[in-house]
């Protein structure tokens, strides 16, 4: 199984060529782009609870979260996929990086890494660089899950625009990187298309 998730610009999520249907319950995609996101490390029940179901008592908040857990894993269809996209354990939970899946965020944030030649900090822009840069600005169709949101979670919400605003501010740098490079090549109608909305 593969799963492939677009998290620049509206939510996307298919699974196999197909997409994951629309949950009827936006927590059930609020965990699973929670934990693609912060996928390096494992995560303490306890804190997802705080995050998700933050107005509730302890015993219905963790009830809530192995129901939510239980339907995401079921639309992922953990129990028959090999590795399984998630790690449970009794008190945690992490998104499992060995599984099969291509997330749209750590692409672009590869690609606006520059070639391995000019990693971690692009100083002199070079042919490949460019090209991969050229890239990561098809691929930021929009902002950071425009338009999603979670009520009554405000700590998620604190997180998600983080998230957001990093990626937008990432991206302005991206194409003000590409601008000046047309302009030092004297393709000025390149260098203004990139900083209009043509490049968004």
């Amino acid at each position: 199984m593969h799963l492939s998730l677009s998290l620049l610009g509206k939510f996307q999520a298919v699974l196999d060529g197909e997409p994951l249907p629309e949950s009827r319950s936006k927590k059930i995609e609020a965990l699973l782009i929670y934990l693609v996101m912060e996928r390096q490390q494992a995560h303490r029940r306890e804190s997802l609870v705080g995050l998700f179901f933050p107005d509730m008592t302890d015993e219905d908040a963790r009830t809530n979260l192995r129901q939510t857990l239980r339907r995401l894993s079921k639309t992922l269809q953990s129990e028959t996929t090999t590795p399984s996209f998630l790690r449970q354990q009794r008190e945690s939970l992490q998104f499992n990086v060995e599984s099969d899946y291509h997330l749209d965020v750590a692409e672009f944030e590869t690609l606006i890494a520059g070639c391995a030649q000019h990693r971690p900090q692009a100083n002199q822009l070079c042919a490949d660089c460019i090209r991969q840069f050229q890239q990561a600005v098809m691929l930021y169709t929009g902002p950071f899950l425009d338009d999603f949101f979670l009520e009554d979670c405000p700590a998620f919400e604190n997180w998600l625009q983080l998230q957001r605003t990093r990626l937008e501010y990432r991206a302005h740098a991206l194409v003000e990187a590409l601008s000046s490079y047309h302009e030092r090549r004297g393709e000025y109608a390149l260098a203004v298309f990139m900083r209009g909305d043509g490049w968004k």
